[in-house]
């Protein structure tokens, strides 16, 4: 029992900081992850094969870490159609970061349920709206969430971590973002499309 709670305690300090720093990094200091980009960009477009692996595995850390998910699809859109042409380029940059936002949403979901769901529960027993709320999740989460996914006023990383706390299976929570994603990932993608393609 003791150990859950120093090792939830340890997570939360650890999410506090990695988001206080990439907030404050991306608003004010912009150093850090602006260079970091950069080279994760070039390393993508001079090893496209392992870029693309290291892309995956990044889309989950930037997804654990609150980074804007979609400035990396942008990124992508930019760099592939650098490599392969506009329309081999968008196939591939549609793959490999699809492939990086799901992983990116089920393990920000199941480190959420982790942390928070008994929280959740606690309040639920409490307050009436909360338990509300919770068993719309509970019984109509699919719709609830897909809705939300296609939203683009709802932030990609906020939403693995709402999913997370609230009652929604892990199927529905799934198959709704694996669907949701697709329109704003595709536009993000034609945008830095569009800039390789002006740069060209």
């Amino acid at each position: 029992r003791k150990r859950q709670i120093i090792c939830r305690s340890l997570i939360i300090v650890f999410m506090i900081i990695t988001i206080t720093f990439v907030c404050l990094d991306l608003i004010f200091m912009k150093r850090y992850l602006h260079s970091w980009l950069r080279a994760i960009l070039e390393f993508m477009e001079e090893n496209p094969g392992w870029g693309g692996l290291s892309f995956v595995g990044i889309f989950v850390i930037a997804s654990l870490c609150f980074f804007p998910v979609p400035l990396l699809s942008l990124g992508a859109g930019f760099v592939y159609i650098e490599l392969y042409g506009l329309g081999i380029g968008i196939c591939v940059s549609f793959l490999v970061c699809y492939i990086g936002y799901l992983c990116g949403a089920a393990i920000c979901f199941a480190r959420s349920r982790y942390l928070m769901r008994r929280l959740i529960v606690r309040f639920s027993e409490k307050y009436p709206v909360v338990r509300a709320v919770d068993r719309a999740f509970e019984t109509m989460g699919f719709r609830i969430f897909l809705l939300l996914r296609l939203s683009p006023a709802m932030p990609f990383n906020a939403l693995n971590y709402i999913g997370g706390i609230t009652a929604i299976k892990f199927k529905s929570y799934f198959l709704s973002t694996s669907v949701g994603v697709i329109p704003g990932l595709i536009w993000t993608i034609f945008v830095g499309a569009t800039f390789g393609t002006v740069g060209s």
